[in-house]
């Protein structure tokens, strides 16, 4: 009877320090993945301070979209036709035009992808995407259609 209790509390003892193990593993490759890539530098600055609360974001949202709901609904026209205003961009003879409109299509649309495409990049570095344990569950959905 001691021989099996012996033999559990090594078990036991065996799995704990597999545990630590581990567990310091995924430590230490966190470090060194934020020592590899740039998003592991973190610079103090006033923007990027600001824009990591949620609360920054949320307010400049939300102001611009309650600023946006009363100018087109108190004047339709003048919202309308801010948004058809023409806008250029020229080098000698060679130019693109398009209205405001057609440019946050097209170049906003473009721009936010591409910002979360790195974000889905830095969360592949930074997360358990790296170890390869959480990133089927965070990409299942976007498979799934």
């Amino acid at each position: 009877m001691e021989d099996r209790a012996a033999a559990t509390r090594e078990q036991a003892a065996t799995r704990e320090r597999a545990a630590v193990t581990q567990q310091r593993g995924a430590t230490q490759e966190l470090a060194a993945t934020q020592q590899r890539t740039a998003w592991g530098q973190h610079e103090k600055t006033p923007l990027r301070q600001f824009m990591r609360t949620e609360t920054g974001s949320a307010a400049v949202l939300l102001a611009a979209t309650i600023t946006a709901l009363i100018w087109a609904n108190v004047d339709a026209a003048s919202y309308e036709s801010w948004w058809q205003t023409p806008v250029s961009l020229r080098l000698g003879g060679f130019g693109i035009s398009q209205d405001l409109h057609g440019w946050v299509d097209s170049g906003l649309m473009t721009f936010f992808f591409l910002v979360i495409g790195l974000e889905a990049r830095r969360e592949f570095d930074m997360e358990n995407c790296a170890s390869g344990a959480g990133w089927r569950w965070r990409w299942s959905p976007g498979w799934a259609g």
